[in-house]
């Protein structure tokens, strides 16, 4: 088991319900995972525009995985038309 933090960006044009219900998404995903922490950014402008979007939802969430288990993450991210961006971190 690793520790890791994620950060994804999710497009800014959703709506509040419907950014509730892709977190939501996101959320089921990991639960078979140990999520430490989830931390809720908001809306933010983005430092350049990523497929037409202007502005993301931020969210950065703290969880303990096997190793091996990150490229799933990463698929689900890929697969995910809500996330515009992501970064997976591992923490020492």
């Amino acid at each position: 088991m690793g520790d890791f933090e994620t950060v994804i960006i999710l497009k800014g044009r959703l709506i509040q319900k419907n950014y509730k219900k892709a977190l939501q998404e996101i959320k089921d995903y990991f639960t078979n995972y140990k999520i430490d922490k989830i931390e809720e950014i908001g809306k933010k402008d983005l430092p350049y525009s990523i497929n037409k979007n202007k502005k993301g939802y931020y969210v950065i969430i703290n969880f303990k995985i096997p190793l091996q288990d990150i490229i799933n993450i990463r698929n689900f991210y890929k697969s995910n038309n809500n996330i515009i961006k992501y970064l997976i971190l591992r923490k020492k």
